[in-house]
């Protein structure tokens, strides 16, 4: 991490951020090819509902506005909010073989780091929906959606708490060899700051995460 945290969030740098990161990767590229199907299914399906409804409260109406979705996965959150139809939706992850399911579901998707963003500053809405945790340094992807967004745009994030929950979750992927950030309000709140945005809702999703915006003035 290249910023310290206060004890109610990622206070801590995670060690061995490299070998972390092949671990991470490792996981998410076995899983890629029932991804999206397994998130249809179960308490995960409620639960994906759940912090989907939070975030869609937190994005507002996307209709004619061109969104980023840094770190889509399998694209579940972009088959849904394609819906509401976009000018244009491009949608991202660092691993091909999750870009590979989101392309199978119709997404317009490119393998690249959501903290190294390919763009120049064309986007109304950045939305990063469950990666964050993942990321070596968050406080350098909200730099980046930052400066890749257009003056007035919106950063929407979901992302889990330092609670009893978010540290359930955090146990849980630590059975798959890495661990996750958490984040507290004032986590979120001041890499926004150091980001030049500003923090205009934040709200509970589903368990264990926060939906939040951020807007960048303008």
């Amino acid at each position: 991490m290249n910023e310290p945290f206060s004890q109610s969030g990622p206070e801590d740098p995670i060690p061995g951020d490299s070998i972390r990161r092949g671990a991470v990767n490792s996981y998410f590229d076995a899983a890629a090819k029932e991804y999206g199907e397994n998130s249809e299914k179960g308490a995960w399906a409620w639960l994906k509902n759940a912090e989907y409804n939070a975030v869609a409260s937190q994005l507002g109406s996307i209709t004619g506005l061109v969104i980023l979705d840094a770190g889509c996965g399998a694209g579940w959150y972009a088959k849904r909010l394609a819906l509401q139809k976009p000018k244009a939706y491009v949608a991202l992850d660092a691993l091909f073989s999750m870009v590979v399911r989101a392309r199978d579901e119709g997404m317009d998707a490119l393998v690249a780091d959501s903290q190294s963003l390919p763009f120049k500053p064309v986007f109304d809405v950045v939305l990063c929906a469950g990666a964050l945790e993942f990321m070596e340094s968050p406080p350098l992807f909200f730099l980046e959606a930052a400066r890749v967004l257009r003056p007035g745009g919106q950063l929407t994030l979901l992302a889990p708490t330092n609670s009893a929950p978010g540290k359930l979750y955090r146990w849980w992927h630590g059975r798959h060899g890495f661990d996750i950030h958490l984040f507290g309000e004032e986590d979120l709140a001041s890499m926004a700051s150091s980001a030049g945005l500003r923090l205009e809702s934040l709200g509970r999703a589903g368990i264990f995460n926060l939906a939040a915006r951020m807007r960048k003035p303008g």
